[in-house]
């Protein structure tokens, strides 16, 4: 089971990862980390629980290609930024 940590620090990294591609999270995020920590574990945690064949990953190519064309990741996990 994960702890609050581990959430938390995945949570950290992809606020960060999504700051740095200018995008945010969706209010799924809490979801999908613990998703992504149960499947994959904290060091794994770019993976994506929705689709871990793939090449898609937390701001891979495929996942900005993606969030470019649709808004909003695969995942439901990453959006662009609303200019308010």
């Amino acid at each position: 089971m994960s702890s609050e940590k581990d959430i938390e620090y995945v949570l950290n990294s992809m606020t960060f990862l999504a700051s740095m591609h200018e995008l945010e999270l969706t209010e799924n995020a809490p979801k999908i980390a613990k998703a992504k920590l149960m499947f994959f574990g904290k060091d794994n945690y770019t993976r994506c629980p929705c689709d871990p064949d793939s090449d898609r990953s937390c701001i891979s190519e495929h996942c900005l290609k993606d969030i470019q064309h649709d808004g909003i990741c695969h995942c439901r996990c990453y959006k662009l930024k609303r200019n308010v």
